[in-house]
């Protein structure tokens, strides 16, 4: 047996053990940085085929790598892991790309008889463990971790037409066709399944979903890997309900804390939070089929990013941003939302644009609760970049204890900026690379010209706010919430008396926000729904993917609609090609593709 490259862990350390139990000497063992590849030396590996997924928690990983490896040293299968544990949650994390999601243990059957062969001997060794559904594959067993999927080995490596390669099979006929991974099962056309197809299943057309007996689903506004956001019709009501959803084992921690876990203490703080008016009423919470589901009320508004996206601009011949009549209102009753969750005894952990609702009459209310906390709780440390405090940077992604309410007061700071300037500071140092980290990124945002992109910290506010004169009224607040120490931020109660002192000059009109500025009228847009990682405005999703609605019209400001909203697309359009083609992509030099 030969180890080559990377330093030893405790997976590796597993799988070696196992394969000298089975006295399986002629085998190598590479590390590629994020995976280790298992294979006999006389493996002849198949360019492709049916190939089997185990998934796995943070939790039962050792214990199904044991029980996995030890079955296919006995069968001389290759197979790949990831190299060390911590690399596993990057394929767990709520934020993961749904078509990778739970990927633990990839097993390369030589043909398809071994494939449906091994499968039934890994179900029987890892049964009654935890692990969530991987949603590409089709599971070998209902509630099995076990998994199938037609799909590369090592597949055929393709320059595509925009500089990248491409991972493709070969059909019977001889052409090549694109392995296409997607967040559901869908093998090729000629690829005969020979696993045993469930009798059940949802049938394309088939009757809407009813929940609980009581909602019918209607629209998929967001998928994730820790579960759905969905519209659904209350029938004891007529109402319209936004309903979340959390999948068994997904997102589970090395607490055990799985996503349904995080829907139920969700719903803990809205119920905590319902008596100060800032956050939408629980509907309903109940398990179905083994998933959580927490149902609220649908929030008519938009969102504050939305609302920014319809009124920034020039202002006047040197400005740019937001105007100081429309920011301050919004500020202020900002200001007296998180007051009010403070008074509670809670944190919000993630203010940021896209988790605030403007309503038609000009009140906010927060959504998103999904990083609110009592200080001192244990919770798993994530936010919205640029919105998350210094403090709390470094410890993305890891179990700590909620932070108290200076955490919240960082993040007011920054709102401050992106409501006069229109634009996201960048995350504080330092920086974080969003899949290794629990984040929502902030949208792709335009930056106008000046607008200190690059600078850091209260540098940046200084110089913009030489330019942006909304900013240069709010800089003594903006400079005083985003102070690196924690102790030194401003209370709440200073920053309602420095606005107080702002608006009396100000007419009731001037300070009312005017929700359908952004060109919208106030019912086309959802609320209470989950904006998502870099969503921009309102979207609608459906099981063939995402459909961004049109632009909003001009903002009357004076600003190219064309030439915003295009740099804005296109930027967006980039970001998430290169995403699709890395998930494509062969992922390491032993050519055993996900």
């Amino acid at each position: 047996m030969r180890t080559r490259s990377g330093d030893p862990a405790i997976l590796c350390d597993i799988v070696t053990a196992e394969l000298g139990r089975a006295s399986a000497r002629k085998w190598s063992i590479t590390d590629d940085g994020l995976w280790c590849k298992v294979t006999p030396d006389t493996y002849a590996i198949p360019d492709q085929g049916w190939k089997l997924h185990v998934s796995a928690t943070m939790l039962s990983a050792p214990v199904v790598l044991s029980r996995v490896s030890r079955v296919l040293a006995g069968a001389g299968c290759a197979f790949k892991f990831p190299a060390r544990l911590d690399d596993y949650w990057k394929f767990l994390e709520p934020h993961c790309s749904r078509a990778q999601a739970g990927k633990f243990i990839t097993v390369y059957p030589r043909d398809d008889a071994e494939s449906v062969r091994l499968a039934a001997l890994l179900d029987e060794v890892t049964r009654g463990l935890p692990g969530p559904v991987i949603l590409s594959d089709r599971p070998y067993r209902a509630g099995g971790i076990v998994h199938y999927r037609y799909g590369a080995f090592r597949g055929h490596r393709t320059l595509g037409n925009d500089g990248f390669y491409e991972i493709r099979l070969r059909a019977p006929e001889g052409h090549l066709v694109l392995d296409a991974r997607e967040p559901r099962f869908s093998p090729p056309p000629f690829a005969v399944c020979p696993f045993e197809v469930p009798a059940a299943g949802r049938r394309p057309g088939a009757a809407a979903v009813m929940l609980n007996g009581r909602f019918v689903v209607r629209e998929a506004v967001r998928h994730a890997n820790r579960g759905g956001v969905y519209l659904a019709e209350d029938t004891r009501t007529g109402r319209e309900v936004v309903v979340k959803e959390g999948r068994p084992h997904a997102c589970a921690d090395l607490s055990g804390r799985d996503a349904r876990d995080r829907v139920a203490t969700e719903r803990s703080r809205l119920e905590d939070l319902a008596a100060t008016g800032a956050v939408p009423a629980v509907v309903d919470f109940f398990e179905q089929g083994g998933h959580a589901f927490l149902v609220e009320e649908r929030v008519p508004g938009i969102t504050l990013q939305r609302w920014s996206d319809g009124n920034a601009g020039p202002l006047g011949e040197t400005g740019f941003g937001n105007g100081a009549a429309e920011v301050l209102p919004v500020l202020g009753r900002l200001v007296g939302l998180l007051k009010a969750v403070h008074g509670r005894g809670h944190v919000f952990g993630d203010l940021s644009p896209n988790n605030v609702m403007l309503l038609p009459g000009g009140e906010l209310r927060l959504i998103d609760l999904e990083h609110a906390a009592v200080p001192g709780d244990t919770v798993m440390v994530g936010g919205t970049p640029g919105y998350l405090a210094p403090e709390l940077v470094e410890h993305v992604g890891e179990p700590r204890p909620a932070p108290d309410g200076g955490a919240d007061l960082y993040s007011l700071g920054a709102m401050a900026y992106f409501l006069a300037v229109g634009a996201h500071l960048d995350p504080p140092a330092p920086h974080l690379d969003p899949p290794d980290a629990d984040l929502d990124p902030p949208d792709a945002d335009l930056d106008p010209p000046g607008s200190g992109r690059g600078a850091t910290g209260l540098d940046r506010v200084a110089a913009v706010a030489t330019a942006n004169p909304t900013l240069a009224l709010l800089r003594p607040l903006a400079e005083g919430l985003l102070a690196a120490e924690p102790e030194r931020r401003w209370p709440l109660e200073r920053c309602e008396r420095f606005l107080a002192e702002l608006t009396p000059g100000l007419s009731a009109a001037e300070l009312t926000p005017r929700p359908g500025a952004a060109g919208l009228t106030p019912g086309e847009v959802a609320s209470g729904l989950d904006a998502g990682p870099g969503a921009a405005g309102p979207t609608r999703r459906s099981a063939a993917g995402l459909t961004p609605e049109p632009a909003a019209g001009g903002s009357g400001t004076g600003r190219s609609p064309g030439e915003a909203r295009l740099s804005h697309r296109i930027d967006r359009l980039i970001d998430g090609g290169i995403a699709h083609l890395v998930e494509a992509a062969d992922p390491g030099d032993g050519g055993l593709a996900a």
